[in-house]
């Protein structure tokens, strides 16, 4: 009798048991939701949108140059050689044979001019646009009245050079109205593209236009895009598979007054997509690039009532991204609260968006250039200003294979007097943390090396730890900017899946990189994800249930047996 009581009293210290094994199980699913266990995560950046004013930058003037004459000359685009000559395009009336002409002048890489020439005749002409195709030949595109249909009207005009400046032939392209050229490019196979605006065809109030020649200057097709209101083609770009994408502005469609559009077309010039982006004022597209995963990026100026409904003169710098499929991936706007406006961008081969324009939001001046750095990710990384106290604009901007960057525009402040066509070359400084990676785990009490590389004249780095954004320590004060560092990690460090390497320039604290998040444990610890645990603590619960039930029914059979 007393076996059988002890049995019962064992029977209820195991179902007892089971309650709590339940319970348990219980909790560890609802810690799901609420979950604080480690995880890991890639590092995540908001947006910085607005104005900033910076105070340092990472960038460092190597030269400038101006090119002019007593009266108005200016730059309005800007290309690169393989040997990194610099060809700037533009108009003058300094010098050339009219009242305005075309101009193109080649620089080296040190900024010595090699040559320039003039095209134009007794009216009008201006150079818009530059580009150069696979053999270096040059092509010059812009407007003229001093030829094609002539009289008070303009016709689009492309002139082809050898890379001597010695030209090969030239066409125009119009009717009895206006016909702009503003931007041209080249594919693959070395076919011209321009595009504009037309009077002439398409729907009525002006139409985005885009007109394809072979290298010989025959023209192989065109196209007209618009409503029965005003639409212009800015800018053109071709894509590594000859697609073309065409940014610019519509008040045929789209929101406001004018907004800003984006078209694609493949190389037969049949549309793709189109797609719009504005508010209730005036937004304008000026620049369009393309990152290496053929995502877009759009610049130009956003005018919101925000600012003022009424002052046209109050705008932002727009910076919008598309995948290639015409769906808007994120946007950022910069300025203050007078006007600004992005006239060009470039994206390097790290996918970092480099904007160039025009501000009057910074300082007492009148118009300063302008440069922006955003990441791929719309979170701006630096701005700087450049100018005197008259008008300085910058139009274009390029990178070379060293990524240093070259602005060009017109400048009022420097010169020979009225507007000036200026190149700036800029030294890119830059620190890339390459070590340790989100996939390192790194354990307490071992060395380990960090490693980074940089771009620039960097002599030592600091290099600090992060944990979840926040700062935990200096890991060195200054090290040489060598590339690497060997780091014992200190035991007082607790376990963590978010901890950062950050490394600056020790003399300008506006260069640095952090790495990604990666983990850092004790060496007897091993952290496991909110969902593993809970999935642990299941099964371990179950096999225990599992156990316990057979124990009882074991202990209960043999009462049954001594019973007997």
């Amino acid at each position: 009798m007393k076996k059988k009581i002890k049995n019962l009293r064992r029977k209820k210290v195991s179902n007892i048991m089971l309650i709590c094994i339940v319970y348990i199980l219980f909790l560890s699913f609802l810690i799901v939701g609420s979950s604080n266990f480690y995880y890991k995560q890639d590092r995540i950046n908001t947006p910085i949108k607005g104005y900033q004013d910076s105070t340092i930058y990472p960038i460092e003037q190597l030269w400038n140059i101006t090119w002019g004459g007593n009266g108005r000359d200016r730059a309005s685009d800007m290309e690169l050689d393989s040997s990194n000559n610099i060809y700037l395009s533009g108009f003058t009336n300094s010098s050339g044979a009219g009242d305005l002409d075309m101009v193109l002048v080649k620089y080296n890489s040190l900024g010595e001019q090699q040559w320039n020439t003039t095209w134009g005749g007794s009216d009008m002409d201006s150079g818009l646009a530059v580009a150069l195709d696979s053999s270096e030949d040059i092509y010059l595109g812009g407007m003229t009245r001093s030829f094609g249909h002539g009289s008070m009207d303009f016709d689009m005009v492309l002139v082809k050079y050898n890379n001597l400046g010695e030209q090969q032939w030239n066409t125009t392209w119009g009717g009895i109205n206006s016909d702009i050229c503003s931007n041209i490019a080249v594919d693959s196979s070395n076919n011209i593209y321009l595009t504009g605006r037309t009077w002439n065809f398409g729907a009525e109030g002006g139409d985005m236009v885009i007109v394809k020649y072979n290298y010989l200057g025959e023209q192989q097709w065109n196209t007209t895009w618009g409503g029965n209101l005003s639409d212009t083609g800015n800018e053109i770009i071709v894509d590594p598979f000859d697609n073309i994408y065409v940014v610019g502005w519509t008040t045929s469609f789209g929101a406001g007054n004018n907004d800003i559009v984006l078209v694609k077309y493949n190389s037969l010039g049949e549309q793709q997509w189109n797609t719009t982006w504005g508010g209730a004022n005036h937004d304008l597209g000026y620049s369009i690039g393309l990152d290496s995963l053929n995502n877009v990026y759009i610049t130009g100026a956003a005018n919101f009532p925000l600012f003022s409904p009424f002052n046209p003169m109050i705008s932002d710098i727009v910076l919008i991204k598309y995948n290639s499929s015409g769906f808007q991936q994120w946007n950022a706007t910069w300025g203050g609260s007078g006007e600004d406006s992005g006239q060009g961008i470039a994206i390097n081969p790290s996918d970092n968006i480099y904007l160039a324009g025009k501000t009057n939001s910074s300082g007492a001046r009148e118009m300063d250039m302008v440069f922006v750095k955003y990441d791929n990710l719309g979170e701006q990384q630096w701005n700087a200003t450049w100018g005197g106290s008259e008008i300085d604009v910058a139009m274009e901007i390029k990178f070379d294979p060293s990524n240093n960057i070259y602005i060009t525009g017109y400048t009022d402040s420097f010169g020979s007097g009225g507007s000036d066509m200026v190149l700036i070359k800029y030294k890119l400084l830059e620190l890339t943390v390459t070590n340790p990676t989100s996939s390192s785990t790194w354990q307490i009490n071992n060395n380990y090396t960090i490693t980074w590389t940089s771009i620039g004249s960097i002599s030592n780095v600091i290099i600090e730890l992060y944990e979840n954004d926040v700062f935990v320590m200096e890991i060195a004060a200054t090290a040489s900017n060598n590339g690497y560092f060997s780091w014992a990690i200190p035991s007082s460090l607790e376990n963590s899946t978010l901890y950062q390497i950050k490394i600056s320039d020790s003399v300008n604290p506006a260069i640095y990189d952090y790495s990604n998040y990666f983990e850092i444990i004790k060496k007897d610890s091993v952290l496991i994800s909110g969902y593993n645990l809970v999935l642990l603590i299941g099964v371990i619960g179950l096999i225990s249930a599992i156990i316990i039930k057979k124990q009882n029914k074991s202990i209960v059979n043999i009462v049954k047996i001594k019973n007997l």
